[in-house]
């Protein structure tokens, strides 16, 4: 986004991170959704994803997909088909300063990523997800969603 003439930010949050390999998926939004939230399966579980939250982190699928289209708040309304990405690069909210290569959980309060190992008001995602950029400060980081170094463990 362009915050004034001559510069702009690194990315969109929910925006693909590059050209590597990466599986994005369709479903219907059984809950207004924004780009780069977790999400989980919903009602219908083959059509359906709605926001993931405290205890049900574990089943995340994937990240929501930043798409190119008129802007509403939230962003994607109910039964709009949103992408998620189940496994590639994707930039998402980051709640504190991050550091590429540590884990990525995520902080339910502050509706973002944190590189903070699990505990109260933090979960581990239930796809694995690493940080692959830093950060000084709260804003967005790049994550790799299926990183081959990480191993989930529910309720870790």
């Amino acid at each position: 986004m362009q915050l004034k003439y001559g510069e702009m930010d690194v990315a969109l949050v929910g925006q693909i991170a590059d050209l590597s390999n990466k599986t994005i998926d369709s479903f219907a939004a059984e809950e207004a959704l924004d780009p780069g939230v977790p999400v989980i399966r919903a009602s219908n579980p083959e059509k359906q994803i709605k926001k993931a939250g405290t205890g049900t982190l574990k089943d995340v699928i994937g990240i929501t997909v930043h798409q190119h289209k008129e802007p509403d708040d939230p962003y994607y309304p109910v039964g709009y088909s949103v992408g998620v990405m189940t496994r590639g690069r994707i930039w998402v909210p980051v709640t504190k300063a991050v550091t590429a290569g540590k884990v990525a959980n995520y902080k339910i309060a502050d509706n973002g990523f944190t590189d903070e190992a699990v505990a109260s008001g933090i979960e581990a995602v239930g796809v694995s997800c690493v940080f692959l950029t830093s950060s000084a400060a709260a804003g967005i980081a790049e994550i790799e969603i299926g990183h081959a170094n990480v191993t989930v463990t529910a309720g870790a």
